[in-house]
């Protein structure tokens, strides 16, 4: 028997979690670091942030992680579009944060 338990995972399981922890820092990069986020959540389709700062948020970044697109709702407020699939996303932002 080849029984897949924790630490004897088939290689794609493994290659996914180096790809959403890659995709994670890229994420928190797009949205100006760790120090420009103050808040985190997600609706049906969209990761919301609150920044600090605007100015540096980099959409071209956050494009690169499979965005479908940047919306920003106010100077602070910024939603980036992922599709249903977001609240994975936003669980693995919010875990690398510290704050889930």
């Amino acid at each position: 028997m080849n029984v897949e338990t924790p630490g004897r995972e088939s290689e794609d399981e493994k290659q996914q979690v180096v790809a959403a922890d890659e995709r994670t820092k890229v994420i928190i990069s797009g949205l100006g670091g760790e120090a420009n986020i103050e808040d985190v959540d997600c609706c049906f389709t969209r990761l919301r942030v609150r920044v600090k700062d605007m100015k540096e948020v980099v959409d071209q970044t956050l494009l690169s992680t499979g965005a479908n697109g940047i919306n920003r709702v106010s100077d602070n407020d910024v939603q980036v579009i992922y599709g249903p699939h977001v609240e994975k996303i936003a669980n693995e932002v919010k875990t690398a944060l510290g704050v889930a």
